[in-house]
């Protein structure tokens, strides 16, 4: 049963390298649900190609109490007004889910404000219902830095996954591409601008999983093959030059897109009832690949939703909405003893 009240959530996300607070209300039009989303990133972790989690850990509890007071000089509500306090309790790194729960239950202890300890993946699952009106069902297809799967949304708690990766996630397989091309971190939206302007037909990838069945996903091999071009032209000419990163860069995006798209058409044709798609997660900022999911809907006479790109990476806005949809179906919030758990699944 929905809850009557609307509520306001403060809500926290502190899983990876953002820190994260928001101030989210249940309105019924959308552009009024958000009423802030402060986002701190954290740029140190460029120097090491990837985030080391206890910089992210001693980050996030250096950021948080700024991030919290920038949401609510933005907000312009005062703690009285919120309802109650979220935060992501996992997937995530043990440590920045630690500084943000503890600092959610502290506030909440202070304030008297239940706590709801809210998954990651769920938050990235329903972002796509703070933005728009979606019926249920609908088919997720969640790539980031740490997930990559297909899922069915049949309702709030009612989820399907229906194929994920088994090795890479698809957010780390861009990474890990841009660091064999001498490219910063994060890898993938360098890579999603090169590819604009390189061949993405001259280097040719073999196609994952073709003897399996399912919808599962496998980046590891291509990013294998990337490896084994880029030694082939290092040991002829000495190195990379700049065409050669544009044109391999271009045919690694199109070769991944490809894939993700054979496998969501597999999806789509096993749940042919289902006539919503949606991209969410950090790689759903990816140009060409929010272009093919949008191509392939219109294709099929189907419609397609991807939340804004800044609700795209990690966000507390989404852990926010969660919240809400969570406690408006009936669910009840988490006791302040609720542990993070770093492996949480949907």
């Amino acid at each position: 049963m929905r809850n009557t009240k609307r509520l306001t959530v403060m809500a926290i996300e502190s899983s990876c390298d953002d820190t994260s607070v928001a101030i989210i209300c249940d309105d019924e039009k959308i552009e009024r649900r958000i009423r802030a989303n402060v986002v701190i990133g954290q740029s140190i972790h460029s120097e090491y190609n990837g985030v080391v989690p206890e910089k992210a850990a001693r980050s996030h509890f250096a950021n948080i109490d700024r991030a919290m007071r920038l949401a609510m000089d933005e907000s312009c509500i005062d703690i009285r007004e919120i309802d109650c306090i979220a935060a992501t309790r996992g997937p995530g790194l043990m440590g920045g889910l630690l500084v943000g729960c503890v600092f959610a239950k502290t506030l909440c202890a202070l304030s008297k404000k239940p706590f709801f300890g809210a998954n990651h993946l769920e938050g990235h699952i329903l972002s796509p219902r703070l933005c728009y009106d979606i019926d249920f069902p609908y088919i997720v297809l969640l790539v980031s830095g740490g997930n990559s799967m297909y899922v069915r949304v049949d309702g709030v708690g009612r989820y399907c996954v229906l194929g994920q990766t088994i090795d890479d996630a698809l957010g780390e397989a861009f990474d890990k591409v841009a660091i064999m091309l001498g490219l910063s971190y994060p890898g993938g939206p360098i890579i999603d601008k090169m590819s604009k302007f390189g061949d993405p037909h001259r280097f040719r990838f073999t196609i994952p999983l073709q003897r399996r069945g399912g919808c599962d996903l496998s980046f590891s091999g291509i990013k294998t093959a990337v490896k084994r071009h880029i030694e082939i032209l290092v040991q002829k000419y000495g190195e990379l030059c700049e065409t050669d990163k544009y044109d391999m860069a271009a045919s690694f995006q199109h070769h991944v897109i490809n894939f993700v798209m054979r496998q969501m058409h597999k999806v789509c044709i096993e749940n042919s009832d289902v006539r919503n798609i949606v991209i969410c997660g950090g790689v759903a900022a990816n140009s060409g690949l929010r272009n093919a999911m949008a191509e392939y809907a219109h294709s099929r006479g189907i419609n397609f939703y991807a939340p804004k790109k800044e609700l795209c990476t990690d966000n507390a806005a989404m852990i926010g909405w969660s919240c809400i949809e969570n406690i408006n179906t009936g669910k009840e919030y988490h006791d302040i003893e609720t542990k993070c758990n770093p492996r949480l699944n949907i």
